[in-house]
């Protein structure tokens, strides 16, 4: 059995390009948050890649392209109109980013979760979400990451 030793990288140019990288990242999670609740659509799909595939862990459901990404966006907002947010933590690398956060709300309209499907009840919730976006690129530009 063979191991290697990992070695640190130490060139500033590289740490600080990586630093860049991770800080775009992380300030790009931070608009998806504040977009994900405001309703403006058009800024939330902006940040939405034209081919996204969005696992639903609990479901199974894959939410594929902007057009689901957005029915499901638009659904949401019409059945809890007043949801609030709080996040919790936002920690992100390179390749991706994790976002857990606290949502709550009344359900005054059908929510759709793909095979899920909660009746308009009145009820108040609050419900603890994750979400890990991984980036995916063919550029070679930064070897492994984008």
């Amino acid at each position: 059995m063979t191991t290697e030793t990992l070695t640190p990288a130490t060139d500033t140019k590289y740490l600080q390009e990586r630093e860049s990288r991770i800080q775009a990242n992380m300030k790009t999670m931070q608009t998806y948050f504040d977009l994900l609740f405001s309703k403006n659509l058009d800024k939330l799909l902006d940040l939405v890649d034209p081919n996204i595939e969005w696992l639903i862990v609990p479901t199974g459901d894959i939410i594929k392209g902007k057009d689901e990404f957005a029915n499901l966006a638009k659904n949401h907002w019409a059945a809890s109109p007043n949801r609030m947010k709080k996040l919790i933590n936002l920690f992100a690398n390179e390749e991706y980013a994790s976002l857990e956060y606290i949502s709550g709300g009344t359900l005054t309209s059908d929510a759709n979760f793909g095979s899920l499907k909660i009746k308009a009840t009145g009820a108040t919730y609050e419900l603890q979400c994750c979400f890990v976006f991984h980036r995916y690129c063919r550029s070679k530009k930064y070897g492994n990451g984008c």
